[in-house]
């Protein structure tokens, strides 16, 4: 592993984190006829799916190669998107945020073991700290510009735009994935 494997997985997710409809999620579920019972409804579905789901997809990673976890994270995000880009409503509202929860819960199981086990592959465990420091750093400067950027999209260009530039954004972050490493399934 060189250093730039890494660096590719970082670009790769704080792309990921571009999830501009963040800060006007709650609009969007206004627009598409939810309220606000609903909006803490499916915000509590995301966290249970999520805690529900880390121990099983933590031990399918031990057979599935975690490379190809983060990539199926990835596509049921856009899933997501897709969904929201062309159909509206509450069952397709609550399905996006069950991909969203999915999709999380696969990268959050998977992402501390797939740094580590590229860092053991080439004996540098003892930089386990810097790299996952590294992560999240992209993640949270990742959520960061696109709150900012998603109000501006959203005030200026509608939801549409929005949720088409978000779709691009995963797209190539998916693509960046084939450039990162694959590690060894134990």
């Amino acid at each position: 592993m060189n250093k730039s494997s890494l660096n590719i997985f970082n670009i790769s997710v704080f792309l990921k984190t571009q999830i501009f409809l963040l800060p006007v999620l709650f609009l969007f579920y206004l627009d598409n006829g939810l309220n606000t019972s609903d909006y803490f409804l499916f915000q509590g579905i995301i966290v249970l799916i999520n805690v529900f789901l880390q121990i099983p997809i933590g031990l399918i990673s031990n057979y599935i190669s975690r490379k190809k976890l983060i990539i199926v994270s990835y596509l049921i995000y856009m899933g997501r998107i897709f969904l929201w880009i062309f159909f509206k409503g509450y069952i397709v509202v609550l399905l996006g945020e069950i991909f969203y929860a999915v999709s999380k819960s696969i990268f959050d199981a998977v992402e501390a073991p797939y740094i580590y086990q590229v860092l053991k592959n080439e004996n540098k465990e003892s930089n386990m700290l810097k790299s996952y420091s590294s992560l999240n750093v992209a993640l949270c400067l990742g959520t960061g510009v696109a709150s900012i950027l998603g109000v501006v999209l959203y005030k200026y260009c509608g939801v549409k735009i929005l949720l088409l530039t978000e779709f691009l954004i995963i797209n190539i972050a998916v693509v960046l994935t084939k450039f990162i490493p694959r590690t060894e399934v134990n």
